[in-house]
Formats: C-alpha cells, sequence, structure tokens
C-alpha cells in the first residue's frame, strides 16, 4: 500500500498531535480516532511509520521485544543466550473483521501436539502488535466479546492466553 505523506495531512490537528505525542512518550497509552468516512483516518494510520523512530528489537522475537527492557522479555528471550538485535521500522498491523479469538490472542500448535506430544504455543495478531500500531477499522463490527478482550488487554498492557 503505498502512503499519503504523514506531515502532509491537512484538517487533522489535534489527531496528528496525539499521534506524535504517543511516539514521543508510549506511556500515554494510544490514540483512538473517530470520525465520519473520508476524514483521512485510515490515511494518518498507514503514515505513522514515516515519522515515527525505528526501535530496537530481538532479532528472532515474535512478540518484538525491547532488548534493553529485561523485566518484559518473553520467555524466549528470556531463555536465549544468542539474543541478536537489529533495527526495525514499525508497521501496522491490521485486525481483520472475521477474526477469531485463537488468532487474535493465540493458541495451542494442536498439530505439533500431536505429532510430539508437547505443547507448543503460536503467537496471535497481538504478538506481533506489540510495540507496533495495531489498527481496527471499524471497529464497531468486531464481536463484543473480542472488542471486550481488546479493551482488556489495552488498560492492562498484557495479553494472557
Amino acid at each position: 500500500m503505498i502512503s499519503y505523506p504523514f506531515l502532509g495531512i491537512i484538517g487533522q490537528d489535534e489527531a496528528v498531535l496525539a499521534i506524535l505525542l504517543n511516539l514521543v512518550d508510549s506511556s500515554i497509552g494510544g490514540v483512538l480516532l473517530k470520525g465520519t468516512k473520508g476524514t483521512g483516518k485510515s490515511t494518518i494510520v498507514y503514515g505513522i511509520p514515516q515519522v515515527s523512530p525505528e526501535i530496537e528489537v530481538n532479532s528472532n522475537c515474535l512478540y518484538n521485544c525491547n532488548p534493553n527492557d529485561i523485566d518484559n522479555l518473553c520467555l524466549d528471550c528470556k531463555n536465549s543466550t544468542e539474543n541478536t538485535r537489529e533495527q526495525r521500522k514499525i508497521q501496522v498491523v491490521n485486525i481483520p473483521m472475521s477474526i477469531s479469538e485463537e488468532n487474535l490472542f493465540g493458541k495451542i500448535n494442536i498439530e505439533h501436539l500431536i505429532k510430539k506430544g508437547e505443547s507448543k504455543f503460536v503467537p496471535g495478531v497481538l504478538a506481533q502488535a506489540n510495540r507496533n500500531i495495531l489498527y481496527i477499522d471499524e471497529v464497531n463490527l468486531l464481536p463484543d466479546h473480542i472488542t471486550d478482550s481488546l479493551l482488556d488487554v489495552a488498560a492492562t498492557g498484557t495479553n494472557r492466553v
């Protein structure tokens, strides 16, 4: 997708400011863009990676762990002795309207369980969205239980499966 230049957005000063503030201080916790059709919400969101700084991650981490935040590393990063670091541009991770709870939050790989007799967790879309941008177009069309669970994750900052 070709994105419109983020800095070329006109007439959405509050939205642009809120996003820039979140880029500077992620503890703000996110931005909810609300507006009628055609106001440029999607254009703004898909332009964010153009102005955002790169993030440092452990290369093989499925959760985009910050290698400098030792207290919040995933178990794989904590247990690995071969973590290599790399810089990455943040991405926009889109949640489709038809997403299931398993694909959103993560699931057990049943095939691996049957073949090897051991459980193996497969991260969901929220793992990919960690330290990136989570984008939900038409959040009101998601099933209530998905929306409620997303709100819980957003409020606590933790996805427990």
